[in-house]
């Protein structure tokens, strides 16, 4: 069985779930990986992929450029993907008409709001940040299930994001509702590029297997 963990239905809402194919809802941040042992219910595994939205810090980026991670910074330590499973999804994208980037991507505890820390960030040659991916490829490695991020920019480097993840999220909604519309647009934008490159992936790598 092929796992996609996303935190918010609007991340896989154009994903098609088969028989070998499932979606499972985690947490944000750190918990992302106890949500996903919980759900699993000693389900086999045959790859493990982290999908979402991720905050862009290239330069360049844009609403709606898929990201593939070739290795994820998480609490100080770096974590390389298999080069062989990473090109098969590349190889898979591009069939789909689909130009992914990839590169480095960092994993860190709370939303990157700033421009500017988007832009420090950036300076390490990470291409893009979520919160979800280093604790998801930890739990893979210790059950020895193959592992790939495959993102979605939702903010690039010079958008700031205005929903902190240790506030609720309707506050920040409340608070900033310009900010809210403009988020949403970007939402609904991105998902429709991801829901095709995850629904092309996992057919890809489900035949190969």
């Amino acid at each position: 069985m092929i796992v996609i963990a996303a935190c918010f239905p609007i991340e896989t809402r154009k994903v098609r779930p088969t028989g070998g194919l499932r979606i499972v809802r985690v947490p944000m941040g750190a918990r992302a990986s106890e949500g996903l042992a919980a759900r699993m219910s000693g389900d086999a595994l045959q790859l493990l992929i982290s999908a979402g939205f991720s905050g862009g810090l290239a330069r360049g980026a844009r609403t709606g450029d898929l990201v593939l991670a070739e290795s994820i910074e998480h609490n100080g330590e770096k974590l390389v993907i298999d080069a062989g499973l990473l090109k098969r999804a590349e190889k898979a994208l591009r069939a789909e008409g689909q130009r992914p980037k990839t590169g480095p991507m960092l994993c860190t505890t709370s939303v990157i709001e700033s421009p500017r820390e988007k832009t420090r960030l950036g300076e390490s040659g990470a291409i893009a940040v979520d919160m979800e991916s280093g604790p998801l490829c930890r739990w893979a490695g210790e059950h020895d299930v193959p592992f790939l991020s495959v993102r979605v920019i939702l903010d690039p480097v010079e958008m700031r994001v205005l929903f902190p993840s240790e506030r609720p999220m309707w506050r920040s909604a409340i608070a900033h509702p310009l900010a809210t519309i403009r988020v949403g647009v970007a939402a609904r934008h991105a998902a429709r590029a991801l829901g095709p490159a995850l629904n092309g992936v996992a057919a890809a790598l489900e035949e190969d297997t």
